[in-house]
């Protein structure tokens, strides 16, 4: 048997030609129409890992400049035709603001820091 992990948004035209069988989702939060299947933690395996994909600039970016992209991004992902078209390739529009996604990406490093230390993980 064949396995793999991926994401649905990668794996959305393989999954709707029936070339891929999802058998289980590792993240709790699903996009709306996908295939029905369990979660890893629902089947008891304690892991839940999910995916995302940010907007970053350059650190000194003017709040101005911060403040409008952070605003052009969240309007392009709450207008419905992008929406759908996301959620069609499996993908979740999560509109955040700057500072939400900045405590965001500090919440994720310091989770991923403590994942190497307890995997004993070290760069050669």
């Amino acid at each position: 048997m064949d396995l793999m992990f991926t994401t649905i948004a990668s794996a959305a035209g393989q999954i709707r030609g029936g070339l891929l069988r999802i058998i289980a989702y590792t993240a709790e939060e699903r996009p709306a129409g996908s295939p029905p299947a369990p979660t890893v933690k629902a089947a008891g395996i304690d892991y839940e890992s999910g995916i995302w994909w940010g907007l970053f600039a350059p650190r000194g970016l003017p709040p101005a400049i911060r403040r409008g992209l952070n605003e052009a991004t969240n309007a392009a992902l709450l207008a419905p035709a992008f929406a759908r078209y996301l959620q069609g390739e499996g993908a979740i529009p999560s509109p955040i603001s700057a500072d939400a996604f900045t405590e965001f990406l500090r919440a994720e490093a310091a989770m991923m820091r403590e994942v190497v230390a307890a995997a004993k993980i070290r760069a050669d």
